[in-house]
């Protein structure tokens, strides 16, 4: 039942994100990036590593989103019970 408000909650907080980094990026060019970042502080290496390790765990977490949402919208839109 509260499933509506909180994707409309989640899209204002995702929108204000987007703003933010859209500013930092014209400050900092690569601001939030794990690469850029770890790079600096621990070196190339680390940075490789956690760019890639970001990547893995976008793969995994993204599929198991995908059934989650997927399930909700049937359930939405009446077509599972």
């Amino acid at each position: 039942v509260k499933a509506p408000g909180v994707v409309l909650i989640s899209f204002i907080l995702m929108y204000l994100f987007a703003v933010a980094f859209k500013e930092l990026n014209k400050a900092e060019p690569d601001c939030g990036t794990t690469f850029a970042w770890a790079s600096r502080a621990f070196g190339p290496v680390v940075g490789w590593l956690g760019g890639w390790g970001m990547i893995a765990a976008e793969v995994i977490v993204m599929a198991n989103l995908v059934e989650i949402t997927g399930a909700y919208s049937f359930r939405f839109v009446g077509v599972l019970g």
